[in-house]
């Protein structure tokens, strides 16, 4: 096998078994989280782990890709490979997150979907096809995090969001390196050769405008640090209601910095993007064709304008 450069690393880093999994991230980031269970249409897909969950004190709707941490949890989890059953989990609680205005944040970590045939006569392709088209419909604000490997439609189809996030040493592509070469010079053994021409690591993606952030990872060994959440999110923002949370490029930092309290680290700095403009489609705009710029604050703004009721059941309101 040849010679592994540094992105290739960066694919094995995303599968280490030690890396922190999406049960993981739950437990630190988020409070009194409930576990939803089933697609209400046949059987409930454990590779899929959602609910509802507190985030400083603000109810969030969360979606994650769940990996085993030993040999018996990847089998019962089908090493993060999803299927149909999954994605339809994962519908129902985006279309349950709209109805009671919560904000969606998916965790992505997957080989890719379910490739079985079980799988494909259950309609995979249309539940990742549905999955996206929900999502990309959504009127409360998203945001997709790659914590591992992000690969093929099986993690697009949690993608499509405002934002974008990855890990340091997460990886996003049309799938894996050792597929890609075994696809285009029938050699799965020139994998790490595929890798660097994929740019499927963060900073590569990052660099072509494709990521909105690259989160920095440290001290991988000395994962779960303590740390202090402010609960008040609308500093200076007296008499001003809103319907929704996550309004502002503070209040997305804010999830950032919890992140990196998971993994140790003080800094987040991205890579330099040189020559690019400073707004870039998220992959929800991409899909809609939409290209008008709006910000955050004016987005929640819309939201509520276009709300029935002021103060959605559920929906903290901030003063």
């Amino acid at each position: 096998m040849e010679k592994m450069n540094s992105d290739y690393e960066k694919v094995i880093k995303a599968r280490d078994t030690e890396r922190p999994h999406a049960d993981a991230y739950i437990k630190e980031l988020f409070d009194d989280f409930i576990e939803l269970k089933g697609d209400r249409l046949s059987a409930d897909d454990e590779s899929i782990l959602g609910g509802i969950g507190k985030l400083a004190g603000i109810p969030v709707t969360v979606i994650a890709q769940r990996k085993g941490n030993n040999t018996e949890e990847n089998i019962r989890y089908n090493f993060g490979m999803t299927s149909p059953e999954g994605y339809r989990k994962g519908i129902r609680l985006m279309r349950q997150a709209e109805k009671f205005r919560r904000p969606v944040i998916t965790l992505i970590d997957t080989p890719g979907a379910y490739p079985g045939k079980e799988a494909e006569m259950h309609g995979q392709a249309n539940a990742i096809a549905e999955s996206m088209a929900v999502m990309s419909g959504l009127k409360v604000p998203t945001i997709a995090i790659i914590i591992g490997e992000g690969n093929s439609g099986g993690a697009l189809a949690l993608s499509v969001a405002d934002k974008i996030w990855m890990l340091e040493n997460a990886v996003f592509a049309i799938l894996s390196p050792e597929g890609f070469a075994s696809i285009l010079w029938k050699d799965a053994s020139r994998g790490a050769e595929a890798c660097d021409a994929m740019k499927m690591t963060a900073d590569k993606l990052y660099e072509y405008g494709f990521m909105d952030k690259v989160i920095a990872e440290d001290k991988q060994t000395e994962l779960f640090h303590g740390f202090g959440i402010e609960p008040e999110f609308c500093d200076g923002r007296n008499a001003v209601m809103i319907c929704t949370p996550f309004n502002s490029e503070r209040d997305f930092e804010r999830l950032e910095s919890l992140i990196l309290s998971l993994h140790g680290s003080e800094t987040a700095d991205s890579p330099v993007r040189p020559g690019l403009p400073q707004y870039v489609m998220s992959p929800r705009e991409a899909m809609l064709g939409d290209t008008e710029t709006v910000g955050l604050d004016e987005a929640v703004g819309r939201i509520s304008a276009d709300s029935s009721c002021p103060c959605p059941p559920g929906v903290p309101v901030i003063m």
